[in-house]
């Protein structure tokens, strides 16, 4: 039977500083994941948050983020630039009202990080109707709706609807639609506070869908990530643009250097030397370090440009939401350009490749190595009115030569490899813009008489079958009806007297309308 996914275990959770921590270590990689908008990073620990191998105590990213911008019909900039170390929040946990894009304080899904692994979900495939079988709370507690009645999609995280009926029921079948052998998600928005980077916030609802595949080959060493971004402003957002923004560090932080190659669309960084050596309490790789970036698999990349810790202006980290909007489209943070090894105007810094002698790269130019920090930045043209952007990263690794530098010739054919897996095994796979439910013109429907005693017709203007859910003003599911026939059917409730939300589903579309039963 065809199983259709509507709309995108183990491990650690734990919380911090209000916040929540999931520890994502399904294979080499223990990534940690926080519902606080910046990712592998410990908060309140100095140490990174993407430990490569697992258990080693030995980090190739300290901390990162993801800023999202563009400008509005008036050229306007709306921007949320999440600091990447998390002392100024430009997201916050929790989803976005439909149109107005409200955020609803307290966060009304309750929990911010989910975790599911494949093996549950196939042994709930295999035994949810089975007599003694309990379904896993990651399971059960999947996002999957937000409430209508508080003005949320409907719609949220990807699920697998085995009954199409347009309803997460894991009871009947229904389980989260993920990728890889473990998934970790999160929905966050830009609108619940007061940018810390000063930006006037755009009206996006973003999900996060961290995953791994337990491998014998460079995926063991791999994290992917889906973004979707939702706009649930009030306006179209020109120039879109969004940026992964990190902090890497090859182990020992005071001795690397930065790349990038625009064909892989990767940024990376590389011991500047054969050896990391420890310092402090932060651990090195030792001999043969490896190379280690992020590549983005579903776009090509605009610009690619790093900085320095301790640098001066105007190569010093960006602060301001100007200054982040500037190396979001390939400059450094006072506008002027990035100039190449032969004087001319790039957007991808140190392009060339660390092993070609006389390519434009930190080893050939002898630079000083340091703390290196990069940002790469992906277009989209713009994010329309109701609009919805998915992308897709790769956290990379390699260590299979004998040499810093032979490991970027790894890394880049990881790369390679990454981008031909995801061509062919995950492009589209639990893709909202395809397999979710549109809203149907509210003509389509009738719902009479309404304020109700508790009898009332629903009306449509096909012959197609329709599901009717009814909640109640907290958002629990009170009256479900499915396979309604014909074009008119009466419903019967026994409801006491308030305000309920009536989700008419049909193949193709939803209708949601207050009903107020007296």
């Amino acid at each position: 039977m065809k199983l259709v996914c509507i709309l995108l275990t183990l491990g650690l959770t734990i919380s911090i500083n209000a916040q929540s921590l999931q520890s994502l270590n399904q294979n080499n990689v223990n990534a940690m994941i926080t519902d606080a908008g910046f990712f592998f990073n410990t908060p309140g620990v100095n140490t990174g948050g993407y430990e490569i191998p697992s258990g080693s105590g030995i980090h190739t990213i300290y901390s990162s983020a993801f800023w999202f911008g563009g400008t509005d019909i008036n050229g306007h900039l709306k921007l949320a630039g999440q600091d990447v170390y998390g002392s100024n929040s430009d997201l916050w946990p929790g989803p976005l009202t439909l149109n107005s894009a409200t955020a609803i304080i307290p966060n009304p899904l309750g929990q911010t990080i989910w975790s599911v692994t494949l093996a549950e979900i196939n042994d709930h495939i295999a035994n949810y109707n089975q007599p003694g079988y309990i379904i896993p709370t990651s399971i059960e507690n999947w996002p999957a709706h937000g409430d209508t009645t508080l003005g949320l999609s409907y719609f949220l995280a990807p699920f697998v609807d085995t009954d199409f009926n347009g309803f997460y029921d894991p009871s009947s079948g229904d389980y989260p639609c993920i990728k890889g052998d473990r998934t970790v998600y999160t929905i966050m928005n830009d609108k619940a506070d007061v940018h810390g980077s000063g930006g006037n916030p755009i009206g996006i609802e973003v999900h996060f869908m961290f995953y791994q595949f337990n491998s014998t080959d460079y995926l063991n060493n791999t994290t992917f990530i889906d973004i979707d971004v939702f706009n649930r402003g009030t306006q179209t957002i020109f120039d879109f643009k969004t940026s992964f923004v990190y902090d890497g560090d090859i182990g020992n932080p005071a001795d690397d250097f930065y790349g990038c190659d625009s064909l892989a669309n990767i940024m990376y960084m590389y011991n500047a030397d054969e050896i990391d050596e420890n310092t402090g309490s932060i651990n090195g790789y030792g001999a043969n370090p490896p190379s280690a970036g992020m590549a983005c698999l579903s776009h090509d990349m605009e610009s690619a440009i790093s900085f320095s810790n301790g640098a001066v202006f105007p190569y010093s980290d960006p602060a301001s939401a100007l200054q982040k909007w500037s190396v979001m489209n390939g400059f450094w943070i006072d506008g002027s350009p990035v100039y190449d090894d032969l004087g001319q105007v790039t957007k991808y810094q140190y392009s060339g490749n660390p092993n070609n002698p006389g390519e434009w790269s930190e080893l050939e130019l002898s630079n000083s190595p340091g703390d290196r920090r990069g940002v790469m930045t992906v277009g989209d043209g713009f994010l329309e009115y109701e609009g919805h952007k998915k992308y897709t990263f790769a956290v990379l690794y390699d260590r299979s030569g004998t040499t810093e530098i032979e490991n970027v010739n790894g890394l880049l054919s990881v790369a390679n490899f990454a981008q031909t897996f995801f061509d062919s095994n995950l492009d589209e796979i639990c893709d909202v813009s395809v397999m979710g439910v549109e809203e149907i013109e509210p003509n389509t429907f009738r719902l009479y008489p309404n304020p109700s005693i508790g009898i009332f017709n629903i009306e449509w203007n096909s012959d197609a079958q329709v599901d009717v859910l009814i909640s109640d003003i907290s958002g629990r599911i009170v009256y479900k009806y499915f396979n309604l026939h014909g074009v008119d059917s009466i419903i019967q409730v026994d409801l006491p007297a308030g305000i309920y939300t009536v989700n008419v589903i049909l193949e193709g579309g939803i209708l949601t309308e207050k009903l107020i039963i007296e």
